[in-house]
């Protein structure tokens, strides 16, 4: 296997191909990632504008690609948010060796219009006439979305885990585990409830065992 990627390195479209790859990576993925993951609490229902932004981004690398790869690019205009590449030293190497890679520019608009194809369907919700677009800044407060999927991936390796362990137990039990720890439910209880609440919960909780419930 190293072997075939070393000659695939050697071979000149194979490289070039990568070097659109890391050009791309560089430029709008790792900035993208930073400004979706790098702000605590935003609600992906208001990240229109900057989706937008992307579009605008790609679309002016399409009109000018040599502004990622000549000699005189710098991340102020290369880099969708105009801060210092995650690696400049790979954007580093492949400005140097542009010259010798003459398929490189037609590559680079190519793959950025197929972006830009992908991008206008990603945010198709976005769009002025889109749903999202027209719901007030209440009503997205209201319908919060976090701007990844982090949480139900993370939920779905839990409920893995926890049903090879625990073969009989219910779904219904592993959501209550789950909204427990989510919600501070235990810290709730200790400072709100008092006996009769406690009587309370534990009658609803025998019920509920008592019933039919779905395995996990």
């Amino acid at each position: 296997m190293e072997k075939n990627v070393y000659a695939g390195l050697k071979d000149l479209p194979t490289f070039e191909e990568l070097c659109v790859l890391a050009l791309f990576s560089q430029s709008v993925s790792h900035p993208y990632m930073h400004r979706i993951r790098g702000v605590k609490n935003q609600n992906a229902l208001n990240l229109g504008p900057f989706h937008d932004k992307v579009l605008v981004f790609l679309e002016s690398v399409i009109a000018e690609p040599t502004k990622l790869f000549s000699l005189v690019a710098t991340s102020k205009t290369a880099s969708l948010d105009g801060q210092i590449w995650d690696r400049p030293e790979v954007l580093e190497k492949i400005q140097s060796l542009a010259p010798r890679l003459p398929h490189l520019e037609p590559l680079v608009v190519a793959f950025f219009s197929s972006a830009v194809e992908g991008w206008k369907r990603f945010t198709e919700e976005f769009q002025p006439d889109g749903k999202i677009s027209s719901l007030s800044a209440e009503s997205r407060l209201e319908a919060f979305m976090e701007p990844t999927n982090d949480i139900n991936e993370g939920a779905l390796g839990s409920f893995r885990k926890v049903s090879h362990l625990n073969p009989n137990i219910t779904l219904q039990t592993i959501n209550s585990r789950a909204m427990v720890k989510r919600n501070d439910t235990v810290p709730y209880i200790a400072q709100k409830f008092d006996s009769e609440d406690r009587k309370h919960l534990h009658h609803e909780a025998r019920l509920r065992n008592n019933g039919q419930q779905e395995s996990g």
